[in-house]
């Protein structure tokens, strides 16, 4: 779901697990037994160990009764919590976003996956998630802007769902289908088309746009090209967008203003199979855009600038840097 670096040598992954012991004849469950979790790597020693994810309790609770609630989200002041309630009946079920004041029922069920980052200000909590039908089939993600300020907080300011936007730089659907990154430090968003298996789109550039979303609709303040294949992430460390792209003579990971750079020798990434093909074998070079796409999930840069770490689905990466 997320990741942070506890030092130079180790990062942490926030990721969603099968809830160990589910029991599931007491409620009618909506949607998924899942767990948040932290799992620290000490790429240094190659060691995996469980971390907490917080050892707050929650500042208020979402029904009357007892019924186990986890604290998976705290804002950067402290004030505001994301709440997850998977055991209850279905009225509880789901996320709840509380401060001291106010509880609200943000999602009424556990979806699949979600994801969320808060502002830096604490001001606002960007959050994606999928919707379903009345089956239980996901058909959407859904995007979402909340705004954490004023009398009238929490208030949803932006639901990508609903929004009349012509081109829809937030749609998830097919045929066209945007990756969106968002910013803490500025809230603004960066959204580029999903990359498909289609040579076609490495004879051009693709454009990435930029949108401010602390406007109903987001309004756009830019837009530049890149050429695929490509994948943006947010830095912490650096705090800036920055983008990896692929060329024959391997990876470079630079900021937008290209201010900062590492460079990974082709020889580096072939070496990693699920990203390049097995043995560097079997794959295109719009497949490899494709994959960068959709299997590339993080671009982790550690506190002192010296390691980098490529997140992937199913597992990571972990780069030492020269000179």
């Amino acid at each position: 779901m997320d990741y942070f670096f506890e030092d130079e040598n180790k990062i942490t992954f926030l990721i969603w697990s099968d809830r160990p012991n589910f029991d599931t004849s007491a409620f009618d469950i909506h949607y998924q037994w899942t767990q948040l979790k932290g799992l620290t790597w000490d790429f240094k020693g190659d060691v995996f160990t469980e971390r907490s994810i917080t050892d707050q309790q929650p500042l208020q609770m979402p029904s009357p009764e007892d019924y186990p609630v986890e604290v998976v989200g705290i804002s950067p002041n402290n004030e505001w919590q994301l709440l997850q309630v998977s055991e209850a009946p279905e009225a509880y079920q789901g996320f709840w976003l509380v401060n001291q004041e106010t509880v609200t029922h943000i999602i009424p069920y556990v979806p699949a996956s979600i994801n969320w980052q808060w502002s830096d200000d604490s001001e606002m909590l960007w959050l994606v998630h999928p919707l379903y039908d009345s089956s239980g089939e996901s058909y959407a993600t859904q995007r979402l802007v909340v705004n954490l300020t004023g009398t009238d907080a929490p208030q949803t300011i932006f639901n990508s769902w609903d929004t009349d936007m012509s081109p829809n730089l937030f749609s998830s659907g097919s045929p066209n289908h945007y990756q969106v990154v968002f910013s803490p430090a500025h809230k603004i968003v960066l959204s580029y088309k999903y990359i498909d298996v289609d040579e076609a789109l490495l004879n051009q550039p693709l454009t990435v746009y930029s949108l401010d979303v602390s406007q109903n609709p987001p309004q756009q303040i830019e837009a530049f090209e890149v050429t695929p294949p490509f994948f943006i992430d947010w830095s912490d460390t650096l705090q800036d967008f920055v983008i990896i792209e692929l060329t024959e003579t391997g990876g470079e990971i630079y900021t937008l203003d290209r201010s900062f750079v590492y460079k990974i020798p082709i020889e580096i990434i072939k070496q990693m199979p699920n990203l390049w093909g097995v043995y560097g074998q079997g794959r295109t070079d719009a497949m490899v855009a494709a994959y960068l796409d959709a299997g590339l999930i993080g671009i982790g840069i550690s506190p002192d600038l010296h390691h980098v770490v490529l997140m992937m689905r199913s597992e990571a990466w972990a780069f030492s840097c020269g000179e």
